[in-house]
């Protein structure tokens, strides 16, 4: 079983470095496909493989707002106002939140993905305008 385990993982692997974003829908089609010729066996073999893709592309989706909540930080430090440094501190605490989240359960994404949007836009509102105009390298 863990061989088999490990030879979905590679595919759902080969299948994201050669379709990006679009791996879990060109398997998804793969699964249709055999559904279609009545191979039922293969079809619950690529049904594991969605999952194992979408589990590597969620993984990759935290890390990614790790690294914007690293890069916030990195940005409050090196503001001038008060204000400026207060909303990258709060666009930091955000993203760190969704990663957690992200990390936390592997589905709702697109639930996720509005909650993002709305927790940057409230965060950048606490700064205003000053994040713009008041960072600047110390």
């Amino acid at each position: 079983m863990a061989a088999l385990d490990r030879d979905v993982g590679a595919a759902a692997a080969l299948l994201i470095q050669r379709y990006g974003e679009q791996a879990r829908q060109h398997a998804c089609r793969r699964v249709d496909r055999l559904l279609v010729r009545g191979d039922v066996q293969a079809r619950m073999l690529w049904s594991g493989v969605i999952a194992a893709i979408d589990e590597l592309q969620q993984r990759a989706r935290a890390a990614r707002w790790r690294e914007r909540a690293e890069e916030y930080r990195i940005c409050a430090q090196a503001c001038v106002s008060a204000g400026a440094r207060i909303a990258y501190g709060e666009l930091a605490k955000c993203a760190d939140g969704i990663a957690d989240s992200m990390e936390l359960d592997a589905g709702g994404e697109e639930g996720r993905r509005d909650g993002a949007n709305e927790l940057i836009v409230t965060a950048r509102a606490v700064g205003g305008r000053q994040i713009s105009r008041g960072c600047e390298a110390r």
